[in-house]
């Protein structure tokens, strides 16, 4: 059996809030559709949005799931730009 160190309070990955929301327009991705892809709760995304940490296994899950999603081209443009929850 293995043992894990606790993690600490702090530690954790930060998204780049105006990167993510752009990737996801351009994959023409909501919120709800990434929660749904890699099966992450739609409040910690929204969490994070909102300048929480996640732990990396977390983030890996995220970032596999909505890179494995091809671009739409143009979608960016008329995309509504998704505000941030808090």
């Amino acid at each position: 059996m293995e043992i894990r160190k606790p993690e600490r309070r702090g530690d954790g990955i930060r998204l780049d809030v105006v990167r993510f929301d752009l990737e996801l327009r351009r994959r023409g991705l909501t919120v709800a559709d990434l929660s749904r892809l890699c099966g992450v709760h739609e409040i910690v995304i929204g969490r994070l949005r909102a300048g929480g940490r996640c732990r990396e296994a977390t983030f890996k899950r995220l970032m596999t799931a909505l890179y494995s999603q091809p671009i739409i081209p143009g979608a960016e443009l008329i995309a509504v730009p998704v505000q941030a929850t808090a």
